[in-house]
């Protein structure tokens, strides 16, 4: 190598080696990722105390205070009428049920089976007042619909467990009554106290928080008021075995005198 080659090779500087030459790490990028691990804990904590503050918003709130604004009231109105006619299409599906298999059976007396059909017809009717008068526009109106509805469902799931039993073992197993037993007597429990602390409150509202007065007269009328609700949706679930063993046959006739005079 001619010795001007060999001064222009020493001019120029060796590159120096970086933080992620060779596999090192430096303290900056070991700093980075500390804080990007603090940044995914602190997002997961505040996620996890968000999903722990809705879930305790809900138990705070009553069914009926969910639909009290637009546009989620008409949302609330429309599917709790669409459940008063379905509710009572299933009462009195169960109504011929059972008036069939007593003419067959004599299980019960027939006025014992008509009895709950009206009261469960009834309280399907509070259901109606309940999506038409909402809380906002007329709360008595309102109020008076939810302790219609709320009593006379209770009492119907009471009076068909006791059908229930009356019917074991030609058309219940033992053990769906005991469960729809044990479901009318917890909704029965339930709805004595959301009925007393709901009336304990001397200045109702929408939106409550812990320091509020009455505030646990809310809560504790609340979580009854859904304990009743979800009551009564798994009572109805109990009936689907019963329905799998009939079918309801709905007959049309045209009357021949009609068909001639017009």
């Amino acid at each position: 190598m001619a010795p001007w080659q060999q001064e222009c090779q020493a001019a120029i500087p060796s590159p120096r080696p970086g933080p992620h030459r060779g596999g090192c790490t430096g303290p900056r990028q070991q700093e980075a990722e500390e804080r990007e691990r603090g940044r995914a804990v602190t997002h997961e904590a505040v996620k996890q105390r968000s999903q722990t503050e809705a879930l305790r918003s809900h138990l705070r709130t009553s069914a009926g205070d969910t639909g009290t604004n637009p546009p989620e009231s008409g949302v609330f109105g429309f599917m709790i009428s669409v459940t008063a006619m379905l509710g009572a299409a299933t009462m009195y599906t169960r109504y011929k049920i059972l008036d069939k298999l007593n003419s067959s059976y004599g299980l019960i007396n027939a006025w014992f089976n008509t009895m709950s059909l009206l009261i469960g017809l009834l309280g399907c009717i509070g259901m109606g007042i309940v999506a038409t008068f909402q809380e906002k526009a007329v709360p008595i109106v309102h109020d008076v619909g939810a302790l219609i509805t709320f009593i006379c469902g209770v009492v119907y799931i009471l009076l068909q467990s006791i059908i229930s039993y009356k019917s074991c073992p030609q058309w219940n197993r033992s053990y769906v009554c005991h469960v729809r037993m044990a479901i009318s007597i917890v909704s029965v429990i339930a709805v004595f106290p959301m009925i007393i602390c709901a009336s304990l409150i001397r200045k109702p509202k929408y939106d409550w928080n812990p320091s509020d007065e009455d505030y646990a007269y809310h809560l504790t009328s609340a979580i009854c008021e859904w304990i009743v609700a979800f009551g009564f949706v798994t009572f109805f679930l109990t009936y689907i075995k019963d329905f799998q063993g009939a079918s309801l046959i709905i007959s049309t006739e045209i009357y021949d005198d009609y068909v001639l005079q017009s």
